[in-house]
């Protein structure tokens, strides 16, 4: 059906200069704004790429237009205004998605400050075997100097995998050699995306990689094979 919007009015009848018109009566309207890419260097620079509302006025602190930069908890840069989804740079998924709405619901309704910057990356990819990946990279590792560890070990050494002749894959934990928390992980074989959240929750309840170094874990498993993996831990080069 060919449509053109002419008007949007709260009240009252739309008018036109163009032949004849019907009438929609919409409880809601929402209006997307889409966003300005940037180069690459820039977006490096600012740490995150701005999503401009073009209809919003000019800051008169900062003579700068609003942006959205997911740094503040799910705010723009105009009171009331929260970005939500995939706008706000944070992640594309519907796992990230709904945490955005529980950190939105928390702020307005339950008074509690909880930060979208306070979110550890997480994902997995559902190929055979499924690939899961927590935290940072082994190249963002690289990139930002800090020393770190790393350790590593082949599906092929996990009984269990080769049980279940599903022994493609691997396992790779990132450690910071100062504190001893963990950066990030990926997994890649049987199971791994249910595997990797026994590390994220660690990474997320702030404790050393020991932790899990020390834990007894049940027999025959995949994740057995984490601790023995974090007992070889080798400095990053």
């Amino acid at each position: 059906m060919a449509t053109r919007r002419t008007a949007i009015q709260g009240r009252g009848n739309p008018t036109s200069d163009r032949g004849r018109e019907g009438r929609v009566c919409l409880p809601r309207i929402l209006q997307h704004h889409a966003r300005r890419l940037l180069p690459d260097h820039d977006r490096a620079q600012k740490g995150t790429e701005p999503i401009y509302c073009r209809h919003a006025r000019t800051d008169p602190r900062t003579n700068e237009t609003p942006t959205i930069n997911g740094l503040r908890p799910l705010f723009a840069s105009v009171p009331g205004i929260w970005a939500t989804g995939d706008v706000n740079g944070r992640g594309a998924f519907t796992h990230t998605s709904y945490n955005d709405y529980e950190i939105l619901a928390a702020n307005m309704f339950d008074d509690d400050p909880r930060r979208i910057s306070d979110r550890i990356l997480a994902y997995a990819l559902y190929v055979d075997p499924p690939l899961g990946r927590v935290g940072m990279t082994e190249t963002e590792v690289r990139k930002s100097g800090r020393k770190a560890l790393i350790g590593k070990m082949m599906m092929t050494s996990i009984g269990r995998a080769r049980e279940r002749s599903e022994a493609q894959g691997f396992m790779k934990i990132l450690i910071d050699a100062e504190t001893k928390k963990i950066l990030g992980a990926t997994i890649l074989g049987i199971g791994d995306d249910e595997i990797i959240h026994s590390i994220l929750d660690v990474m997320y309840a702030g404790a050393p990689y020991t932790v899990i170094r020390r834990a007894m874990h049940i027999h025959p498993t995949v994740t057995e094979l984490i601790p023995t993996m974090l007992g070889e831990l080798q400095p990053l080069e």
